[in-house]
């Protein structure tokens, strides 16, 4: 069986991993109302922790691997004509760099659903295996309950259908996540 490599250090994938689920997703229930039904609102800074899951195709994932400390800035705007609420995420700091490095952005993007979001980085970054060409995207899924976000961060390739992407095609890595934000003032 060929082994695949994801071109960056362990280090990077590791980082990355723990930013991209800081990255993933915050919230709060205070907001304002539109025609009747409470909106939550997922703007603010946010201090993520994970815990990696089992290692189905990533190199060097360590599946007992965590972080902490992870900052990050959901941003969320309304469409006035749609009333759609956009999420925006960056990571910032090291785990901001880490995520960058690994799969070529820090960025999140996702629509609100209730007090649920699904924000996705579309990977930049190039990596080749034999004929394979692919990049990884992360989607976080998270749930918001006041200030405290729960989920998860799924890892997956995106190839070109080569053979020898082997079970890049197939194949995801999740990290379970949380994190919390400071409290809305009076």
């Amino acid at each position: 069986m060929k082994q695949i490599h994801f071109g960056f250090p362990a280090w990077m994938g590791i980082a990355a991993i723990g930013a991209m689920f800081f990255a993933a997703g915050c919230g709060s229930d205070n907001g304002t109302s539109t025609g009747g039904a409470p909106s939550v609102n997922f703007t603010g800074a946010f201090a993520m922790a994970g815990r990696n899951d089992s290692n189905l195709c990533i190199p060097n994932w360590d599946s007992t691997g965590t972080f902490s400390g992870v900052t990050l800035t959901l941003t969320q705007i309304q469409d006035s004509v749609t009333l759609v609420d956009t999420i925006h995420g960056t990571v910032s700091g090291g785990g901001g760099l880490g995520l960058g490095l690994a799969i070529g952005t820090n960025q999140f993007v996702g629509v609100r659903q209730g007090n649920a979001v699904s924000l996705v980085a579309y990977g930049t970054r190039n990596n080749v295996v034999g004929n394979c060409s692919y990049t990884v995207n992360a989607t976080a899924d998270l749930s918001l309950s006041g200030d405290i976000v729960t989920g998860t961060i799924t890892y997956k390739p995106n190839t070109n259908g080569s053979p020898d992407c082997g079970v890049l095609t197939t194949c995801v890595n999740r990290t379970r996540i949380n994190g919390v934000r400071p409290p809305a003032g009076p």
